[in-house]
């Protein structure tokens, strides 16, 4: 099972994790007491691994897990009222495939061309980005990957939260 996991200690002290085997997971955290997340092992410790509770609060693909992970760190306010570690919000990217970086690259010409119709350019550089932008619709309408994060989902996920 793919996806976002929450730990609550007794005291309502809340950690939020990711994983690709949520299950092996939990069992690793029952055998190692999570010694690279200070805060949680020391939890752990202070009242019992036994007293916590572990859930999975949403499953998603693989490539969706930092983005969701994010929005439920800020969420529950870990970082601050929590047991995640600041150090955790430094999330190596996963890797990623060749159709979501083409994907990406694509948003971010998109967005360059957003920022440049706000702005007054020379005739010829506004004619040259539109015929990009035209050429993005056609070819990529149609064209979705599963792996890309959506701002429709991030937002459908704190309105089902909130």
């Amino acid at each position: 099972m793919i996806g976002i996991y929450k730990i609550t200690n007794p005291i309502g002290e809340v950690y939020i994790g990711q994983s690709i085997n949520i299950p092996s997971r939990w069992s690793g955290y029952r055998k190692s007491k999570a010694p690279k997340q200070p805060k949680l092992r020391n939890s752990f410790l202070l009242y019992g691994i036994e007293n916590h509770i572990f859930e999975v609060i949403c499953e998603c693909n693989q490539c969706e897990l930092n983005a969701i992970e994010i929005y439920y760190i800020d969420y529950y306010n870990c970082f601050i009222a929590g047991l995640n570690s600041k150090a955790e919000r430094n999330i190596k990217p996963r890797i990623k495939s060749k159709e979501q970086k083409a994907n990406e690259w694509h948003l971010y010409k998109q967005n360059q061309l957003e920022k440049y119709n706000n702005r007054d350019f020379e005739k010829e550089k506004r004619i040259k980005l539109l015929k990009y932008k035209r050429s993005l619709k056609l070819k990529y309408k149609s064209k979705s990957t599963n792996c890309t994060v959506s701002v429709q989902k991030v937002l459908a996920i704190k309105n089902v939260t909130n």
